[in-house]
């Protein structure tokens, strides 16, 4: 058995069949654990020269294995606090109690550079929210704000990529549906819906 990513208050303990390493061995970033042997541990090392050099082999397993450990990644993820997703457009003005069940659903999704965000004629199925990035355009960009315009599900109309790695928050439409059935009064509906037209319009601009 080892003990894997040790820190003072959290520690995960693994045993045989666990693979250490992964995402520092496929990604250009360091390793993000800390490992200790607790036993006597017989372990395969392979470089990461080996695992890259295996990988542009096989371009297709590749991509294929960056999405998992991204997806897995972002399962992982802490939430940034309640506060600081309560001051992104378009949630600023919603009532709290609203605010808080979006924040509930939201989900990280990961998306690695030159991979879609969207692609023209999927079906649409939900809001991506990018809250930063190195290209001031994409800061606080909503894309799938077409969808709440549309009685019926619609297509994406808009093809984008990413230049970089980037971390969006997805909202399904299904659970904004949910969410805005909570206020009977419809004033949380009607708050969001023009919070989204207000960032469609500038995002057009």
């Amino acid at each position: 058995k080892v003990c894997a990513n040790e820190d003072d208050d959290h520690y995960t303990v693994v045993s045989a069949g666990a693979m250490i390493g992964a995402r520092a061995g496929i990604f250009m970033e360091p390793q993000p654990h800390t490992v200790k042997a607790l036993n006597t541990v017989l372990a395969w090392r392979l470089s990461k020269m080996d695992v890259m050099d295996t990988m542009l082999l096989h371009p297709d397993a590749y991509l294929k294995a960056k999405q998992r450990l991204n997806d897995q990644f972002a399962a992982e993820m802490a939430k940034p606090p309640f506060a600081t997703v309560k001051a992104w457009q378009p949630f600023r003005t919603l009532p709290a109690f609203v605010a808080s069940k979006i924040y509930s659903v939201l989900q990280p999704r990961i998306i690695e550079p030159q991979a879609p965000i969207v692609t023209r004629g999927d079906k649409l199925d939900g809001l991506r929210f990018i809250p930063s990035s190195s290209d001031p355009t994409l800061v606080e960009h909503c894309i799938g704000l077409e969808g709440l315009q549309n009685a019926h599900p619609v297509h994406q109309q808009t093809e984008m990529a990413s230049s970089e790695r980037i971390l969006l928050w997805f909202l399904s439409l299904k659970d904004m549906q949910d969410v805005l059935t909570i206020d009977r009064k419809g004033t949380a509906a009607l708050a969001l819906h023009q919070q989204l037209l207000a960032l469609q319009k500038r995002q057009t601009q």
